[in-house]
């Protein structure tokens, strides 16, 4: 079975969208970085929306694509830092 496929009690298991950071480097010679969020339930999904909502200057110099789950700066633990 597909993970696509995975079923509960006959019914599919919906996923909870996530929100990603996406870093696109472009620009050729003089390169740039090109920031953003994007939410998905999976990273097909993320991927999709983010080709969607990319510049047409960025798309077509893109080189280089980072996607990572997005952080709350609040939620991030630091080192040295107390529980």
């Amino acid at each position: 079975m597909k993970s696509s496929e995975l079923r509960d009690n006959d019914h599919k298991l919906e996923k909870t969208p996530l929100e990603y950071q996406a870093t696109i480097r472009y620009g050729g010679a003089r390169q740039r970085y090109h920031l953003t969020s994007v939410a998905g339930a999976d990273i097909r999904t993320v991927l999709t929306n983010l080709s969607k909502e990319l510049p047409d200057e960025v798309a077509a110099e893109a080189n280089l694509v980072e996607i990572r789950l997005a952080v709350d700066p609040e939620d991030r633990r630091y080192l040295g830092e107390e529980d």
